[in-house]
């Protein structure tokens, strides 16, 4: 199971790279917000890619401030790329994030890009779309506490710039619309 975790994200984040300079020069078709009567809500998608997060699975598994712990089911999917439809829902994961809200970073459970399982941080700003986890993170934060975690406000790049976030407002509403 975990294999095919890996292998679904190695092989979503290369997808969702190249639909960056894909979708450039193409008009760009966005999958179907919800699924299952609301219940899956939509994260990130690229070249007939998307993934789904599961709303009713976002747990809490530790909550001592200043860190938490949260685990949700998150739902690969392909659609059609000229129309948005789905045409197929593979299998759900189990992911989790760790929040620490005294250094105001997000971090996922990293069980296959490092020869050790650990906890891999999540940058606010940079390069978007680089794993579906980085937004299904903040998704799940939102669902679960009513607010975003890094939306919303501005952060410093790799160069020390201040920039936006990579999630916008638009993420907020689908969370709230879904309900």
């Amino acid at each position: 199971m975990k294999r095919v975790l890996i292998a679904v994200l190695m092989v979503s984040a290369l997808l969702l790279t190249i639909s960056q300079s894909a979708t450039a020069n193409a008009e760009e078709v966005i999958p179907e917000e919800y699924l299952n009567g609301g219940v899956l809500i939509l994260g990130e998608y690229g070249v007939g890619l998307a993934w789904y997060l599961d709303r009713s699975s976002v747990r809490i598994e530790q909550e001592g401030p200043p860190r938490y712990i949260v685990s949700f089911q998150m739902f690969p999917t392909r659609y059609d790329r000229n129309t948005g439809e789905t045409t197929r829902v593979f299998d759900g994961h189990r992911a989790k994030c760790m929040y620490d809200v005294e250094k105001d970073a997000m971090y996922f459970f990293n069980t296959g890009f490092q020869p050790v399982a650990d906890w891999a941080y999540i940058d606010p700003v940079g390069p978007a779309g680089e794993s579906p986890i980085d937004t299904l993170g903040e998704m799940a934060w939102y669902i679960l506490y009513q607010k975003p975690f890094y939306g919303g406000r501005k952060w410093r790049d790799g160069n020390g710039q201040m920039r936006w976030s990579n999630y916008g407002e638009e993420l907020y509403r689908r969370i709230d619309n879904s309900y």
